[in-house]
């Protein structure tokens, strides 16, 4: 026998229109749960914290956004069922996705009832600390690479990997174990064959864009096919920007040493689909290199490239993290090539924060492409970063960048702690120096002649040419 209220969902032209009404602080829903405080929102719908009158217990309800027709109203809510279904269902699978417990109608619009998680996503730790510790990211990929493997395994591809979508719980003061990242808001997640229970809601218009642009993988962008690999790839990205503090593709060379809005323009989509990423050991010349042939793999524009699944993706990372770092020679050498590259590094230079998530975290009790794109230096005695990490033998080369040239400088107005253009302009400046703001510029470079208008690969370093 269906549940009465899904049967309300399936048909929701028949019930009351929402009053339009906002909610607010103090009011009763369902008859048992106390709106305490908004926790976030955005176009979707919004979520707050409440407590059980009952119970006294504190959990976060979630609502859809009240449309204006009736016909986006039942779309809207048809989606909303949908995920909703998904998060109840995979919560029986693993404990790291965010569960929902109950479901209810209030004012003519439903809300879903959801486990309370007190901490913070992973973009308000980005925007609060610039980086996570390494060590940190190679945990968050294990708790993420676990739930995504949960969710690939019932069919079900989130589309919409961002770290808004990851809740980082507070530890207890006295928990021996660590407190590990939830997975939330499955609000455009897409079946594939999946075995669960769900009502699927009708199909997305053809050619648009479902998910979080900055975060998309080709495919996901081109309109192609979008399964599991494609979770794959958002992973590959969340890490690159949970380490360095920045994403892979910004498409704006004059703002990519800050962190970008997550309003992608045309050229982050034209370098996702064919430019590669700046290698992590360039953009943290601390990090070992084996890590550039793990994001080659991670970010390969070929679905069938990538690791097979996202726990394989964070096995990866953390057995290339724990290669044999560089030798400090070849360090300073590094860092020299990726002045010379246009990757600025100032001193005392801060990252913008303020992008919050709108999952269910509440931070009001929150405690305290290839590697091969941009090589850095290597020293003679440095070690190979491990084969397992690398790309397949039989993989074919990715395809050449297909974005117009990168350069001159970075416009005015351009943020300190902005990255200079990566190519430089015919005519134009040469790159400012590495050091801090204000500093006097090094020795010019040549200008990059027009046929230069791809990025080029600095000159390997050479023991034999020091004097």
């Amino acid at each position: 026998m269906p549940d009465p209220l899904l049967a309300t969902f399936a048909a929701p032209s028949d019930a009351p229109e929402p009053d339009g009404h906002p909610l607010g602080a103090g009011e009763l829903v369902g008859g048992r749960y106390r709106l305490e405080r908004r926790l976030g929102g955005g176009g979707m719908g919004e979520v707050w914290r409440a407590r059980h009158e009952d119970l006294g217990t504190a959990v976060a309800l979630k609502f859809p956004r009240g449309s204006a027709t009736a016909a986006e109203r039942d779309a809207l809510f048809e989606r909303f069922r949908f995920e909703v279904q998904i998060s109840a269902q995979l919560a029986t699978r693993t404990g790291l996705v965010v569960a929902v417990r109950d479901l209810g109608l209030h004012r003519a619009l439903p809300f879903a009832v959801m486990d309370l998680v007190v901490g913070r996503s992973v973009a308000d730790a980005l925007a609060e600390d610039g980086v996570l510790a390494p060590a940190d990211v190679a945990d968050l990929l294990d708790d993420l690479g676990e739930a995504l493997d949960a969710a690939h395994g019932a069919g079900i591809v989130h589309r919409d990997l961002k770290p808004a979508n990851v809740l980082l719980p507070r530890a207890e003061p006295g928990d021996a174990a660590r407190a590990r990242a939830r997975l939330t808001d499955f609000g455009v997640a897409k079946a594939v064959g999946s075995r669960l229970a769900l009502d699927r809601p009708r199909d997305t218009a053809a050619g648009a864009l479902v998910g979080s642009p900055a975060y998309m993988s080709p495919e996901q962008i081109l309109g192609g096919d979008v399964g599991p690999a494609s979770d794959v790839w958002s992973l590959g990205a969340l890490a690159y920007e949970a380490r360095t503090g920045r994403l892979p593709f910004d498409g704006a060379p004059e703002r990519s040493g800050a962190r970008p809005s997550e309003g992608a323009g045309a050229a982050m989509l034209v370098a996702i689909c064919g430019a590669p990423p700046l290698p992590l050991s360039v953009a943290r010349p601390e990090l070992p290199r084996a890590l550039d042939a793990w994001l080659g793999r991670a970010l390969h524009k070929r679905a069938a490239e990538r690791f097979a699944s996202a726990g394989e993706l964070a096995r990866a990372f953390r057995g290339a993290l724990a290669a044999p770092r560089r030798s400090r020679r070849a360090l300073g050498a590094a860092l020299v090539l990726g002045a010379l590259a246009g990757t600025a590094v100032v001193v005392g230079a801060s990252l913008p924060s303020g992008r919050a998530g709108a999952g269910t975290a509440d931070p009001g009790e929150q405690g305290s492409a290839p590697a091969s794109s941009a090589p850095a230096a290597s020293a003679p005695d440095e070690p190979r970063p491990p084969a397992s990490v690398g790309p397949p033998a039989s993989a074919a080369p990715a395809p050449p960048p297909s974005t117009p040239a990168l350069g001159g400088r970075a416009a005015p107005g351009t943020p300190v702690g902005a990255r200079p253009a990566l190519a430089a302009t015919p005519g134009a400046p040469s790159t400012p120096a590495v050091g801090t703001a204000g500093s006097p510029p090094a020795p010019s470079a040549p200008a990059a002649s027009p046929a230069s208008a791809a990025i080029q690969p600095p000159k390997p370093y050479d023991p034999s040419e020091e004097q």
